[in-house]
């Protein structure tokens, strides 16, 4: 390592994407929309495994696991509904509107 020689290459210094040249550069600008999307998906993604115990023993639960299962499952309602009525799903209409989204 200490002898080694430093020889930069346009062909070494070049990105590599699946042996082709880049058509673009590679960071675009996403919208904070897309990150909102994916924190939600995390949120709402967690509810499996609070709720896979439950699916589990369904069987063998009391009335009252039972009625406590249900408050969880309609606040996770609550909260799905409400985040549908401030449309924070709804970033398709965020993106048509953007000059510098990215078309895919």
């Amino acid at each position: 390592m200490l002898v080694a020689t430093n020889n930069p290459d346009n062909a070494k210094m070049a990105p590599y994407e699946c042996g082709m040249p880049p058509a673009s550069d590679a960071r675009h600008k996403f919208q904070i929309s897309f990150f909102l999307v994916a924190i939600l998906f995390l949120v709402f993604d967690c509810e499996i495994l609070f709720l896979y115990p439950l699916v589990v023993s369904l069987y063998h639960i009391s009335s009252f696991g039972f009625w406590i299962s249900m408050i969880f499952i309609l606040l996770l309602t609550i909260g799905f509904v409400y985040e549908l009525g401030k449309g924070a799903l709804d970033y398709a209409k965020d993106s048509s509107s953007s000059k510098n989204s990215p078309k895919y």
